[in-house]
């Protein structure tokens, strides 16, 4: 089993688990094969991960293992430079915005230089 966010999914891929929206109603249950709709349906309802069938759960686990180190370090580096500032609504949607761009750069394997 491989639990994976929306944006990893793809058409024919079989769920390992069944997958439910904010209020618990079962969207689709275990063991269906994904298609695109099955996909948008579960975007719309705002489900961030499912649980997925596979036989290369290793390598895709730490794949994803690695990607949430990287989210979780650019957080917490953020969090510290603008500590002072986020009771102010523009300096968080600044540390919010910042947060996107170095998690994208660093995901796609751009910005390795310091500075």
């Amino acid at each position: 089993m491989l639990v994976l966010g929306l944006d990893k999914l793809q058409p024919g891929m079989r769920l390992a688990e069944p997958s439910y929206n904010f209020q618990g109603v079962l969207l689709l249950d275990a063991g269906v094969e994904l298609s695109e709709n099955n996909i948008r349906i579960l975007k719309s309802w705002g489900v961030a991960k499912v649980s997925i069938d596979g036989k290369s759960e290793d390598k895709k686990a730490k794949s994803v293992d690695s990607e949430n180190k990287i989210r979780s370090s650019i957080r917490n580096g953020l969090q510290k430079k603008f500590s002072d500032v986020l009771d102010d609504p523009v300096m968080e949607e600044i540390m919010r915005v910042a947060g996107k761009i170095l998690q994208k750069r660093s995901l796609s394997g751009e910005g390795h230089e310091k500075s």
